[in-house]
């Protein structure tokens, strides 16, 4: 699977949604299926991780795996997010 702006538009907002009516303290994204990540893939993270702390939430990476940990890593996005492995 892939995350970019023209194939991940429609599923993000869906996202955006659930985070905005999440009745949750934590929502958790589970990375391990996603074999590429582009910069505007990376930039959705960041507007949804911005939403979820207006919303007072706990946006949580999990299992991000090969070119897209390595992305993650490379972003320092562990000092945006809390990533689990």
């Amino acid at each position: 699977m892939r995350f970019t702006y023209r194939c991940a538009c429609p599923k993000f907002r869906g996202l955006l949604s659930e985070i905005r009516q999440s009745s949750r303290k934590v929502v958790v994204l589970d990375l391990r299926n996603l074999d590429w990540i582009d910069s505007a893939g990376l930039g959705m993270l960041i507007l949804a991780k911005e939403l979820a702390e207006k919303e007072e939430l706990d946006l949580v990476l999990r299992s991000p795996k090969g070119d897209v940990k390595s992305l993650l890593e490379l972003g320092r996005f562990e000092k945006i997010f809390n990533i689990e492995n």
